[in-house]
């Protein structure tokens, strides 16, 4: 009873461009992190997702991927406009589709904001396109995120030095909390009904076979670091 009573519940937005059954750690980690904080808070979840897997911990919501690009972003902003307006804090992860819509909106709403940076994406997308000016547009929309959020969460000290020197965020604004060790997947398949053909691609392999990290904490740990700033904001 005493552990519940030195929090203040709070309502929070959790945004994210992916959730399960998608696999992409990020979709792992949001599911995970949602179900965790909805223990002492209040919490809805947003993305796009066609088939999401349900869960009673949390209020689920989200635009369907499978529809045209221009019906998708408005459906977003629709749900999005009326979770940030009834929200105290909104959390938002790196992903320019669902981060950037949910940053103009609370910037609008004031409300208060933390950014997990995870990645730099301007960086990632390099790998998948050459178009030199979505690379830098991404860069931008990421710089003004990072600028006019209250609190910029990333998990290793590589990303908090490029936060500094490449997107000039003042230190401290940062918050430095390590990813949790184990990514609990829940898969859109059961792990026996996997094919052989399936275990040979290696992204599949990688995530299957993830366990304790070096360099990572415990769930627990994670969360409390993060409940000590969701606390921290509602003064």
């Amino acid at each position: 009873i005493y552990f519940f009573s030195i929090f203040t519940t709070m309502k929070i937005l959790l945004t994210t461009p992916l959730y399960p059954r998608e696999i992409a750690d990020i979709a792992v980690y949001s599911k995970k992190l949602a179900e965790k904080l909805s223990i002492i808070h209040e919490v809805s979840l947003l993305t796009y997702a066609n088939h999401p897997l349900k869960t009673d911990a949390f209020l689920l919501r989200y635009a369907l991927k499978n529809q045209h690009v221009f019906k998708r972003i408005v459906d977003y902003i629709k749900i999005l406009w009326s979770e940030v307006v009834r929200n105290d804090i909104i959390i938002l992860q790196t992903g320019t589709s669902a981060a950037f819509p949910a940053f103009i909106i609370s910037k609008i709403k004031s409300k208060k904001i933390i950014f997990r940076f995870f990645e730099d994406e301007s960086i990632e997308r390099k790998k998948n396109t050459t178009n030199k000016c979505k690379l830098q547009l991404i860069k931008i929309i990421q710089k003004v995120i990072l600028k006019y959020s209250n609190i910029v969460i990333c998990s290793s000290k590589n990303l908090q030095n490029n936060l500094i020197k490449n997107y000039k965020v003042k230190k401290d604004s940062i918050r430095l909390i390590l990813d949790p060790q184990k990514r609990e997947v829940e898969l859109p398949f059961s792990r026996d009904e996997v094919s052989e053909n399936l275990k040979k691609l290696q992204y599949v392999s990688d995530i299957l076979n993830k366990g304790n990290e070096d360099g990572k904490i415990s769930w627990d740990e994670h969360i409390e670091e993060l409940k000590q700033i969701i606390q921290h904001m509602s003064y």
